[in-house]
C-alpha cells in the first residue's frame, strides 16, 4: 500500500502521480474497501464454521428417524419397493457419526398408527424424520423425499428424484450423502464410500433381496419366512458375492429356530452368518443375530461373545446392548446388565427394551 499512500505532516493523503500513473480517487477508495470486506468475510466465515459445527465437534448426537416411504403406485404390490428403498437409506445413515436412527421397528409402527410428526418425534425421542413417496410407472420411478425438523415441523431439504428402476442404489446413496450434510455431519473418507457403497451391481438380485426383506418384515408367520428364506437364495443364486442376502437370509432361519426350535436350522443359519461375515466383516448385525440365536439355545457365553462383537463394531447398536443386558442377567451379573441397559436409553431414550 505504501506505493498509493504517503505520510506527510498533513496526515495520510493519497498520491496523485506515481512514474507516469494517474490514479482516480474514487476507484482507489472502492478498491480499499472491497479489500476490507474480503477480510471482515473471511472472518466471519471462520467465525461461522466453528458455531454450525461446534456442537457436532464436542461429540453431542442428532437423532433421525426414517418413515416407510408412502407407495403411490398403481400396484399395491410395489409396496416391498418404496418399504426397502427407506430401509437402505436408513442403514446408510446408520453408518454417521454422532448420529442415532430410530429403529425399523418402531419407526414403521408409529407411521402405520397415522400419527403426525410431531407426535412421532416426541414418542421415538428424534429430532429430525426422513419421510417420502414413491410411484411407480413401468420401469422408472419417482421419489420424492423431505427431511423435516421435528421442532418447526418444516422441511429442512426437499428433492423429487426420476429415475429407472435399475438405478435405485444410486438414489440412495446421492439421499444419504445429502441428509448427511443436512445433519451436518462432517463425513471422513471411510464413511463416505460406506454410504456411497453398492451393495450389488445386479440390480435384478437387489430388487428379490428387496421382496425377500419384506417378507421377513412382515408378521412372523412360517408362510412369510418359508417365502424370505426362498427369495434371499435366489438373490444369492444371481450373485454370490452379495453380503446383505446372506445376512438377511441367516436372520430368517434363525427366526424360524426361535419360533420352532428346529435344530435343523442351527447349522444353516450360522453358516450364512459366516459366508456373510467374509464378505463384510462390518455387519454388526450378523454378529447381533448370532447372539440371539446362542441366547436363545442357551449357549450364554457365545452369546456374550457375539453380542459383545456387535457393539465393538457399532457401540451405538442399542439392541446389541439390550440383548447383552439379558444374558447378564441371565448369569447373575446384574450390575454390568443395568449399566448396558442405561446405556441403551442414553443412546436412544425412546428404546423402550432398555426400561
Amino acid at each position: 500500500m505504501a506505493w498509493i499512500f504517503q505520510i506527510t505532516p498533513a496526515g495520510l493523503i493519497t498520491e496523485p502521480d506515481l512514474g507516469g500513473l494517474k490514479l482516480d480517487r474514487t476507484r482507489l477508495i472502492h478498491y480499499f474497501d472491497l479489500v476490507v470486506i474480503g477480510v471482515l468475510l473471511i472472518i466471519v466465515a471462520f467465525l461461522s464454521y466453528g458455531h454450525v459445527f461446534s456442537s457436532m465437534e464436542r461429540g453431542e448426537v442428532v437423532r433421525i428417524a426414517v418413515l416407510p416411504f408412502e407407495n403411490l403406485s398403481e400396484e399395491t404390490g410395489d409396496a416391498y419397493l418404496s418399504e426397502g428403498i427407506a430401509d437402505d437409506i436408513r442403514s446408510r445413515l446408520y453408518h454417521l457419526p454422532q448420529v442415532l436412527v430410530a429403529a425399523r421397528s418402531s419407526s414403521k409402527a408409529l407411521s402405520r398408527q397415522g400419527f403426525d410428526i410431531g407426535t412421532i418425534g416426541d414418542r421415538l425421542g428424534v429430532q429430525h424424520i426422513l419421510e417420502g413417496t414413491f410411484r411407480r410407472i413401468g420401469d422408472r420411478i419417482r421419489l420424492s423425499v423431505q427431511l423435516v425438523n421435528v421442532d418447526t415441523g418444516f422441511n429442512s431439504w426437499t428433492e423429487t428424484y426420476d429415475a429407472r428402476v435399475e438405478d435405485v442404489l444410486a438414489v440412495q446413496n446421492r439421499i444419504s450423502l445429502i441428509v448427511a450434510s443436512e445433519l451436518r455431519v462432517v463425513l471422513s473418507s471411510d464413511v463416505r464410500e460406506l454410504l456411497a457403497e453398492i451393495v450389488t451391481e445386479d440390480p435384478e438380485a437387489y430388487e428379490i433381496y428387496l421382496q425377500a426383506r419384506n417378507f421377513l418384515d412382515r408378521p412372523r408367520t412360517e408362510a412369510n419366512l418359508v417365502s424370505a428364506a426362498t427369495l434371499f437364495k435366489q438373490a444369492i443364486a444371481r450373485d454370490s458375492e452379495f453380503a446383505a442376502a446372506y445376512a438377511g437370509l441367516c436372520e430368517t432361519l434363525i427366526n424360524r429356530f426361535a419360533d420352532s426350535r428346529d435344530a435343523a436350522q442351527v447349522q444353516p443359519a450360522e453358516r450364512n452368518c459366516s459366508k456373510a461375515l467374509s464378505l463384510d466383516n462390518r455387519l454388526a448385525e450378523v454378529h447381533f443375530a448370532l447372539g440371539s440365536l446362542y441366547a436363545i439355545r442357551g449357549d450364554l457365553g457365545a452369546a456374550e461373545k457375539s453380542l459383545s462383537a456387535a457393539i465393538d463394531i457399532d457401540p451405538r447398536a442399542v439392541d446389541a446392548r439390550s440383548a447383552l443386558a439379558e444374558v447378564y442377567a441371565s448369569q447373575g451379573r446384574l450390575d454390568e446388565a443395568e449399566a448396558q441397559f442405561i446405556l441403551a436409553i442414553e443412546l436412544l431414550p425412546a428404546h423402550w427394551h432398555g426400561y
